[in-house]
């Protein structure tokens, strides 16, 4: 048994537990103050060489440095739950109403504190690491604000390393993909001001009822334009058009889309279309209009190399590897690191027959656990971290 094996093993009841305690106080993004400050106590208790929160919000930067030139590896885990219900019934229920860990990110923090209790005890050989807990994920608004913190003084050079956990996978079994992982992403929705008047005078006033009918036809023009692509993915999420009074011609409209694509520019190609035509319409129709833009992810772009690497360590556990031919359509703002970094983005099988992310019957599998770990470790090691 190696050494890793024989701590995983003296340490999974108390991971477990740790974990149940994370998914009791479940947080919403940009909220995980209680989250924070239990996950910053029990790295702290691992003696790290400095630790940083509140960064970018409630994010935490603690940092194991051997004093030694080296590797600097990155191991990124995500704070936050979702506005879900917990509506099965779990000893470790969300005592949160209407806020509980559908995604498993209670989960992925375990997997980097396994990582730091085995630091206390075998400190590194070379290099540093550094464990990285990020909000917000979920709304994609965590990696930029911990980006743009003063307190992020991560060097260039560090290599980052995530994996989330994917139902539908065979338990245990490590999903890759070279290049593009998972799909960039944004919200787009446009608020038209013109008129109101008399419905029987409809003429006297200026209605957004074309300006909403022309983008839905933009929606379906771009569809066929990108048939060809199965990454692009335009969803038409929400449309209000005045209001419920038959006497009145309406004078306020809005309109909004979810895009998807697995190519950063093509995204922009898609929004910019969007955008010009709008502008075209309100001013052609008399129409003022807002444009918002929210819940913005880059796409999550691996490192080949890493992925190598990832594989590599994968093997030396022996664990079941599967690549998956397409990216995936989901969204990840872990693409805002690979964009700035090298990095990968790795997923783990939760089982074949597993509830799916953010259905509310999903709860992270707690044997699942040991292997994140463990795989961890192995990254470690295979940048010489560690023996």
């Amino acid at each position: 048994m190696t050494e890793t094996h024989e701590f995983i093993n003296q340490v999974k009841d108390a991971l477990r537990e740790k974990r149940h305690q994370l998914h009791r106080i479940a947080e919403i993004s940009g909220q995980e103050a209680k989250t924070a400050n239990l996950i910053s106590k029990w790295i702290k208790a691992c003696n790290p060489s400095n630790i940083y929160t509140g960064v970018g919000g409630y994010g935490i930067i603690a940092t194991f440095d051997s004093g030694k030139p080296g590797n600097i590896v990155v191991l990124r885990a995500e704070l936050d739950a979702l506005p879900i219900p917990e509506s099965i019934e779990i000893e470790h229920a969300s005592e949160n109403p209407n806020v509980s860990h559908k995604c498993g990110h209670d989960g992925h923090m375990i997997h980097l504190i396994g990582v730091a209790e085995f630091l206390k005890h075998h400190p590194l050989k070379t290099g540093k690491v550094i464990l990285l807990f990020q909000p917000a994920e979920e709304t994609g608004m965590g990696a930029e604000n911990m980006l743009n913190s003063d307190l992020f003084t991560i060097d260039s050079t560090a290599k980052f390393y995530a994996l989330h956990n994917l139902p539908g996978f065979p338990f245990g079994s490590i999903i890759l993909r070279n290049e593009a992982f998972a799909s960039a992403s944004a919200g787009i929705s446009f608020k038209f001001h013109g008129k109101t008047a008399h419905a029987a005078q409809p003429e006297t006033g200026i209605s957004p009822e074309k300006a909403i009918l022309t983008l839905m036809q933009t929606a379906e023009s771009l569809r066929q334009k990108f048939k060809n692509d199965q990454g692009v993915v335009i969803t038409l999420i929400h449309i209000k058009l005045g209001e419920k009074a038959f006497g009145t011609s309406p004078g306020e409209g809005e309109i909004h889309f979810t895009i998807r694509a697995t190519k950063n520019e093509v995204l922009r190609l898609i929004r910019d279309t969007f955008l010009k035509n709008a502008a075209e319409l309100a001013n052609s129709l008399g129409l003022e209009y807002d444009f918002n833009e929210t819940e913005v992810f880059k796409a999550t772009v691996n490192n080949n190399d890493l992925v190598e690497q990832v594989e590599s360590a994968a093997q030396s556990i022996g664990l079941d590897m599967i690549t998956v031919e397409k990216p995936f359509r989901w969204s990840e703002d872990f693409g805002l690191f690979t964009e700035k970094f090298d990095g990968v983005l790795f997923g783990i099988g939760a089982g074949v027959n597993f509830p799916a992310l953010h259905n509310y019957e999903y709860d992270y599998p707690d044997d699942l656990i040991s292997t994140g770990v463990q795989l961890f470790l192995e990254i470690l090691k295979e940048n010489d971290c560690i023996n």
